[in-house]
């Protein structure tokens, strides 16, 4: 027989949204062409030359089986379907970003005169001497959970202006969406750049507007995640300027971000090829359901014992063994498991309950 690479059902999906359209039954055998005939004769395909003698005797029986047994057999992996494909690597890098602060920054420098002193006049107008500077961060994204401010290559994220500071402290957090380049490029950088507010007003700071202030120093953060620790810089980094030279330090960190269950469902749905049977939608429906009936499980013991629940303090493992030491816990349980077995009929009188179970009830303070 031929190489049977694929042999039933392929599902079939939308070359635009990867929504499924059908499944298609596929046969693919690769093999000579006396090996293609006889598959085709085995399977129905040949009309012409579909009927298969039948042995007349017993000794053609035993001549077919001497020479199956003698017949090289094929190897188990080139009879085996090959595994399936990896899922497709996502386009886009997902990490935690945190600013937290700066130290060492220069202050605003002072003007002395020159020619160019209505030039100067302008920028101590802008950045008064010595004084310290109102600084932010701006970074560029594919996506982020923050507001976009304008800036002269694009749109940019960034921090609040922290004011009059040569040691500010952001304290900002982000969920970023970068490139999957940075992951495998190590000359691709992630670049954090600093900036000193203009003071517009006498009262003091706006919003940033990198368009219109100075630039102090760049930071750059390597994301290849064969650098160490995987590619998640974390702690001090160094502030350059145009000149090269250091002018600060900044402090920030990179975290991964843990896969939410929507995204493990959909990769298990992906590794196993199982997007044709919608096996994912209803992974995630069942999972809702559970979310719900905890929340109403919750809710129903809160209305039992009259307490609110505080969680996570509320530990459940040290409830249920400070219960199990309250009462005789043979007789409770055979009582309980006693009516639930029972069933009860209409219009019964309520049934006794043992003695460690009214106990309990009574020390409990319920009637």
């Amino acid at each position: 027989l031929p190489v049977i690479s694929i042999d039933g059902w392929a599902p079939i999906v939308s070359a635009e949204n990867q929504t499924p359209l059908g499944e298609l039954k596929v046969l693919l055998a690769v093999g000579s062409e006396s090996q293609i005939a006889q598959l085709k004769q085995q399977r129905g395909f040949d009309y012409d030359n579909n009927q298969v003698p039948a042995p007349s005797r017993t000794t053609d029986l035993l001549d077919m089986l001497q020479n199956a047994i003698a017949a090289p057999t094929a190897s188990i992996s080139a009879q085996m379907m090959p595994p399936p494909p990896a899922p497709p690597t996502p386009s886009t890098f997902s990490f935690q970003l945190r600013i937290v602060g700066a130290a060492g920054l220069p202050l605003n420098p002072g003007y002395g005169k020159s020619n160019k002193q209505v030039k100067r006049q302008s920028a101590a107008k802008r950045f008064p001497p010595n004084d310290p500077p109102n600084t932010y961060v701006t970074f560029q994204a594919m996506n982020c959970n923050s507001q976009t401010y304008k800036s002269h290559e694009g749109l940019v994220y960034a921090t609040p202006v922290f004011p009059r500071s040569t040691k500010p402290q952001w304290l900002s957090k982000f969920r970023v969406d970068v490139s999957r380049d940075y992951r495998s490029n190590p000359q691709k950088l992630f670049i954090l750049k600093l900036w000193k507010k203009a003071v517009v007003t006498q009262s003091g700071i706006t919003e940033p507007s990198p368009h219109e202030d100075a630039i102090i120093g760049f930071a750059a953060l390597n994301l290849n995640q064969k650098q160490a620790g995987g590619g998640f810089p974390s702690g001090w980094h160094n502030i350059v300027d145009f000149n090269g030279r250091v002018t600060g330090g900044i402090e920030a960190h990179v975290e991964p971000i843990s896969p939410s269950v929507d995204t493990v469902i959909d990769q298990f749905e992906k590794s196993m090829e199982l997007g044709h049977l919608q096996l994912g939608q209803a992974i995630k429906r069942k999972y809702t359901e559970l979310e719900e009936i905890s929340q109403r499980l919750r809710s129903r013991l809160v209305d039992v014992t009259g307490e609110r629940l505080k969680f996570p303090e509320f530990d459940v493992e040290s409830a249920l063994d400070s219960w199990q030491q309250e009462g005789d816990d043979d007789d409770l349980a055979a009582d309980f498991e006693r009516s639930l077995r029972t069933p009860t009929p209409p219009g019964s009188p309520t049934p006794s309950t043992s003695t460690a179970a009214q106990n309990l009830r009574n020390s409990n303070g319920q009637e």
